[in-house]
């Protein structure tokens, strides 16, 4: 893609280094213009951006954020949706024996992983793996993904299929059962 953007990215994830790259090098490196707001940083609406790309950002977009930011927001989540809405969906989804992968997806009102799905895989795992080694496979697999398809992922314009999970986490929830393990995420 020849074309420079305005990208702004959300979260903690964008910038995490995985093989020696993050996602937030390659669209720098791509020449595009990037800004950043970390995981609980509020969004500043003093620029227009042609593309937003939210990866662990821990503040939901609400419906007037999102009209005023008036461009192509996506997410990149960690969790094969439609199951595993919310906070921590790859424990969820091991707990009640769901895919375990990530979907990358619009945000487009303020209910938490709704969006039109652009695309979605499944990460396989042994039961000899932590949680946190499952957690790193899968972010390995979401920044080689994105880099890989971010022309396709870009010019996404349309998909009918939306991610109807009656399954959302919520924080509070999510927290308990994660304390609940013996080893946090070093639990097997």
């Amino acid at each position: 893609m020849s074309e420079q953007l305005n990208i702004l990215t959300l979260g903690k994830y964008i910038k995490k280094k995985i093989d020696g790259i993050s996602i937030y090098a390659f669209l720098l490196k791509s020449g595009h213009y990037v800004d950043h707001i970390g995981e609980f940083d509020k969004i500043r609406f003093n620029k227009k951006y042609d593309l937003i790309v939210s990866y662990g950002y821990g503040l939901i977009l609400n419906n007037k954020q999102i009209k005023k930011l008036s461009t192509k927001i996506i997410n990149l989540h960690i969790g094969y949706l439609p199951f595993g809405r919310g906070i921590y969906p790859l424990l969820w989804s091991i707990i009640f024996k769901k895919p375990v992968g990530f979907t990358f997806h619009t945000i487009e009102n303020g209910k938490i992983d709704s969006g039109k799905i652009i695309l979605k895989r499944k990460i396989h795992y042994s039961m000899k793996e932590t949680l946190s080694d499952i957690h790193f496979n899968c972010t390995k697999n979401i920044n080689k993904t994105f880099i890989l398809k971010f022309n396709k992922i870009y010019k996404f314009k349309n998909n009918k299929k939306k991610s109807h999970g009656k399954h959302y986490f919520n924080r509070k929830k999510s927290k308990k059962l994660l304390y609940a393990l013996p080893k946090k995420w070093d639990t097997k």
